[in-house]
Parts: C-alpha cells; sequence; structure tokens
C-alpha cells in the first residue's frame, strides 16, 4: 500500500473509533517489543477512575501484555498494553484490539505510576511533546492536534529517555483506585 492512502486509511479509523480528543499522539508501529515488556502483577484487576465515570480492567493477556477492557458512558473498547520502563519511568504502549483489515491500530504512549491501590496514568501527547517529537521523530501531522509517528519503536524509546518522563510531556494525569 502507497504511504498516502495508507495514511488515509488510518486517518479514517481513527475517526471511526472514537479517538476524537486523546490520545493526540500515536505511533504506526509498536513502541516496545516483546524482549523489552515487563510485567506487574499490581496492575491486575478492575480500576475506576475517582469521579465514577470511567473502569479499566486489566487481565493477563498473551505472554507479558495486559488485555484491557476500558468502560465508560455505557460503552467500551478493547485494548492490548505493553508495560515498559524507560529510565525510571513507566509506560504502557496501549492499542486497541481491531479485528478489521481496513483499521490500523494506532499504539498510544501511556504514562503509569501504581502505588499500592492507587494507578495514575496519563497519555504522553501535550503539545510541548508534539513540538518536541515533530522536530526529531519522523511523522505526520493529522490536522493541527494529532500526530502520528511512523518512526521505529526504537527510536521512538530512544526519544523517550529524554522527554517522556518531562511533566511537560503530558496534561492532567487520572487517578483511578483499585476496586477488585
Amino acid at each position: 500500500m502507497k504511504p498516502v492512502p495508507m495514511l488515509l486509511a488510518l486517518a479514517a479509523s481513527l475517526a471511526l473509533t472514537g479517538c476524537d480528543d486523546k490520545p493526540a499522539v500515536l505511533s504506526l508501529d509498536p513502541i516496545v517489543t516483546d524482549q523489552e515488556t515487563i510485567f506487574d502483577t499490581a496492575l491486575l484487576g478492575v480500576w475506576g477512575a475517582t469521579d465514577g465515570k470511567d473502569i479499566g480492567i486489566f487481565r493477563r493477556g498473551d505472554g507479558a501484555t495486559y488485555a484491557v477492557t476500558y468502560a465508560s458512558d455505557g460503552g467500551s473498547r478493547q485494548f492490548e498494553a505493553r508495560l515498559f520502563r524507560v529510565g525510571d519511568a513507566r509506560f504502557l504502549d496501549l492499542a486497541p484490539e481491531v479485528n478489521d483489515s481496513f483499521m490500523i491500530p494506532g499504539h498510544a504512549l501511556v504514562r503509569v505510576w501504581i502505588e499500592g491501590d492507587t494507578f495514575r496514568w496519563t497519555f504522553v501527547d501535550s503539545q510541548w511533546f508534539i513540538e518536541q517529537a515533530g522536530r526529531q521523530l519522523p511523522g505526520r501531522m493529522l490536522g493541527e492536534k494529532k500526530m502520528l509517528l511512523t518512526a521505529p519503536g526504537a527510536d521512538i524509546r530512544n526519544f523517550l529517555a529524554s522527554y517522556g518522563a518531562d511533566d511537560s510531556a503530558h496534561g492532567q494525569i487520572e487517578e483511578w483506585r483499585k476496586v477488585q
């Protein structure tokens, strides 16, 4: 498939899968390899947003992956997540479960903190982060506020070593509590 039709297909899939506001940065390729994926049993279970609106269910997936169900406003979505570490920071490579040949799953970067019964998370996608990535990584803007990274996962991880743990790299941190 040529790059322009492929990008159009990706843009259409993002629009159809409901990614209107978040995340604003997606990678075309997985960000982490199987060998770099870590597994933390503390993430397993049912987590609820402190405002009571959203819920996340983390189950063990294949190998060291997590099968994630996110429920909000009466609907739910399925994801595969891979936990990895860059320096002292931990991230999830989060991609939707897609069984449609016409949809290309984008990989979102999620910064995570797990402390006892508290799970804090945020997308790594601030305007500052997008500007830094635009200068150093191959990618394309999709509209004014979304970026598709086309760099290999290793290049994105190296970039995260410099910029991903910076507080400027993300917006508001969500705090969830363990329900089960």
